[in-house]
């Protein structure tokens, strides 16, 4: 047995040709257009054996009303005030029943291309690995970005941490049997972020696999997107960086919080500045690739 095949065996994993994927999607008083574009992604899609789970914190703004006015087949609704989205996604995971679960929140879509799931079955690739990621496409009004991701995963590793994009990934039910939740009582921007080093850190980089594809779109306006939630974006890639990584980039987290608290009073003029975030871009995805309004 090949050291692949035994990770494939100690995580449950097996060949499975037409594996039920699970599709997670939080909402909390989400704008009716978010709702709409991400539902109609998912169900978009031509794979047939696909469980989509909506998971509602009791909205107050009618995009509950709206989810349970549509009739959609396989479509499991929960909705219950939760103290944050990782609360919510953790009762997601619970009552998912696919071999393979992804994070969809609301705003975010599939990209246009109604047979992505069902290729991406064909390929094989989800019998091989416990986590299988792609590429994203980044969007802030008219500006876009591919974040293509590498198929060596240290090559992803940036500030000596890996983050990728959960709309872009798939994960096998058993990661999550084996390793646990998000941990929703620490975190409230980055327990992805955590979650996905701890099983790089347990399990390996044999477990992730790669695919060249932009599997999703994901628009930057979520919590780790907003500039009033820094202060905690840095509190908790403290967290990160101190479990998972090294001293240097533990100093390096914190002089750029230093930095973060000095340009807040005029950050939020000039990140919407097309030019100036541009720059920005060109910094924080130095491998993106262009798509368009990057020059």
């Amino acid at each position: 047995m090949t050291d692949k095949e035994q990770n494939n065996c100690n995580t449950g994993l097996g060949i499975n040709h037409n594996p039920l994927i699970t599709v997670i999607s939080v909402n909390y008083n989400s704008s009716l257009s978010d709702v709409t574009s991400t539902i109609k992604s998912v169900l978009n899609q031509n794979y047939s054996n696909l469980e989509y789970i909506i998971v509602d914190g009791a909205s107050t703004n009618g995009s509950l009303e709206y989810i349970q006015s549509l009739n959609i087949k396989n479509l499991i609704l929960h909705s219950q005030k939760d103290s944050g989205i990782y609360e919510a996604m953790n009762k997601g995971i619970n009552l998912a029943k696919g071999d393979w679960i992804l994070m969809m929140n609301m705003g975010d879509t599939f990209v246009d291309d109604k047979f992505l799931l069902s290729r991406i079955v064909e390929s094989g690739k989800l019998s091989n690995a416990g986590i299988v990621y792609g590429n994203t496409l980044m969007v802030k009004g008219d500006l876009k970005y591919i974040k293509k991701y590498q198929p060596i995963l240290k090559d992803n590793i940036v500030f000596g941490v890996l983050k990728l994009n959960h709309q872009s990934m798939f994960t096998h039910h058993s990661i999550f049997k084996k390793l646990g939740l998000f941990d929703e009582k620490r975190f409230k921007i980055g327990a992805d972020f955590y979650w996905l080093n701890k099983v790089l850190y347990h399990l390996g980089s044999d477990s992730f696999i790669y695919i060249d594809e932009i599997i999703a779109i994901f628009k930057e306006e979520g919590l780790s997107s907003n500039q009033i939630n820094f202060k905690k974006m840095h509190e908790e890639n403290r967290i990160l960086l101190t479990d998972f990584s090294s001293k240097y980039w533990l100093l390096m987290n914190e002089l750029l919080y230093l930095i973060s608290k000095i340009k807040t009073v005029v950050y939020s003029k000039l990140i919407n500045h097309p030019k100036v975030y541009v720059f920005y871009r060109k910094l924080k995805y130095f491998k993106s690739t262009k798509v368009v309004n990057l020059d």
